[in-house]
């Protein structure tokens, strides 16, 4: 509620041509206890006046040489950044009134005065007025906390990726130790090969170039790992357009032999070569992070024959890819709850639980698309529709 205090200290402006109708105004309000009062017999000043002070409060004759209230009050319209111009109008022509509310005035005096009428539209005026203030103040101090807010929630989204990205990191990491294992015991029997076989009848230039072709493919092989990897964690800060094939197959090579160590085969079956509009790096990343939760569910329950699933296909405008292991799925009283976040059935030195929770941000809110789980006959699967 609005203070009488705060009414009595409202800032007043009183405009009008008659010296004798300002002194009336100005001494009515001053008995009625308001101490802000200004006052104008020049209508052309009015807005200037406004511009340096906001009156809560303008007095307004209509009838004035030169320049009339209702030109007033355009001007007040044409400079005034909210839909409130706190004007009272004062007439003697009944059919103005009307007029004069159309043209923007929020209340209107007749003349002759009525010292009573004046003081209690006065003060219904000013208590709307200060109540206007008091709500367009309390709005702003909501939207700036609302924006403080949602700064927060976008910093904390950022750092749940972040993390999330730094598990994935791990992994993959761990998978390029594993595809450089193999090329770099074959480059080391390459290089011995030379100084065993230099002096020898078998050491020729068709030798030695072979084995030099032979190195540098090796090389290359492992330069590519490294500027996969490093693609891989730049963030896509634009759309683009991106083959799901390419994708999935891509998302594969990071963790082939990871998988082959671990005993699980993965099948890939596309239908078609669905394309989407989005952020490629990050939607690998949810295809790993769930590949990497069918890997560990595989693993937990000691599965033989051990198999994941790939389809990839359109349906309608939309790519859908699922993705479907044989680990005997999900137990009935966790399934809705496998997208929040930090949840997790693994150890606290096996998962963070926010990796699903992540994923599912990524296709739902980065990406428009939608992302969920069932379980069929054999296992779960995850469905990727974008």
């Amino acid at each position: 509620m609005i203070n009488l205090s705060d009414i009595l200290n409202a800032n007043i402006l009183v405009v009008d041509d008659q010296e004798a109708n300002v002194r009336l105004l100005e001494q009515m309000l001053s008995s009625a206890g308001y101490v802000s009062i200004t006052s104008t017999m020049d209508p052309r000043k009015v807005c200037d006046l406004y511009l340096k002070n906001r009156y809560d409060l303008i007095l307004l004759d209509l009838q004035m040489p030169g320049m009339d209230g209702f030109q007033v009050m355009e001007g007040l319209k044409a400079i005034e950044t909210d839909s409130y111009v706190p004007v009272l109008v004062i007439t003697a022509q009944p059919g103005h009134k009307l007029r004069a509310l159309e043209a923007g005035a929020k209340d209107f005096i007749s003349k002759p005065f009525d010292l009573v009428e004046v003081k209690t539209r006065i003060h219904n005026m000013l208590e709307v007025r200060l109540l206007y203030k008091k709500l367009e103040t309390y709005n702003n101090s909501l939207e700036q906390t609302v924006l403080e807010r949602t700064k927060e929630l976008l910093q904390k989204d950022q750092m749940l990726i972040l993390q999330d990205r730094l598990v994935v990191m791990g992994e993959m990491i761990n998978n390029i130790a594993h595809q450089w294992r193999q090329p770099l015991n074959t480059l080391g029997l390459v290089v011995q090969l030379v100084p065993t076989y230099y002096g020898s009848a078998e050491f020729s230039r068709e030798f030695l170039e072979e084995n030099t072709e032979k190195a540098m493919e090796l090389i290359q092989h492992m330069s590519q790992t490294i500027d996969d990897f490093r693609d891989f964690f730049k963030a896509g800060k634009e759309k683009v357009a991106f083959s799901v094939n390419q994708a999935i197959a891509r998302s594969l090579s990071f963790i082939e032999q990871s998988f082959t160590d671990h005993k699980i085969g993965i099948a890939h079956h596309p239908e078609g070569d669905p394309l989407i509009n989005g952020y490629p790096n990050e939607y690998a990343q949810v295809l790993l992070n769930i590949l990497m939760n069918a890997r560990d569910a595989l693993d937990e329950n000691i599965v033989d024959d051990a198999l994941i699933t790939i389809h990839s296909f359109a349906e309608g405008d939309r790519s859908v890819v699922t993705i479907t292991d044989n680990a005997g799925g999900i137990a009935d009283e966790i399934i809705d709850r496998l997208f929040d976040p930090y949840f997790t059935t693994k150890g606290p030195d096996k998962g963070t639980g926010i990796g699903l929770f992540m994923s599912k941000t990524i296709i739902e809110k980065n990406m428009g698309g939608r992302l969920s789980v069932r379980n069929t006959g054999r296992g779960a699967e995850f469905r990727i529709e974008v």
